[in-house]
């Protein structure tokens, strides 16, 4: 497992193979995901975001859809 930050996101990365991104509904965090992830983690490599302002993210100063998109595609 592996911990990033990328700009104003907190990401956890498990295990090795074709690529898996989890993510989480409004009002939670990735850790709902961890047990998940570490089973899939034999077969995929997975990706774990905190959306800004959830879990260990720090919040935005702008949530527009396209903001968000932008910060998703650099993790």
């Amino acid at each position: 497992m592996s911990h990033q930050r990328t700009p104003g996101l907190y990401v956890e990365r498990f295990g090795q193979g074709p690529e898996l991104v989890m993510l989480h509904g409004w009002a939670m965090h990735s850790g709902l995901w961890r047990d998940f992830a570490g089973r899939l983690a034999g077969r995929y490599r997975v990706t774990l975001i905190d959306l800004p302002g959830h879990g260990r993210s720090g919040p935005s100063e702008d949530y527009a859809l396209d903001t968000l998109l932008a910060m998703l595609a650099g993790v």
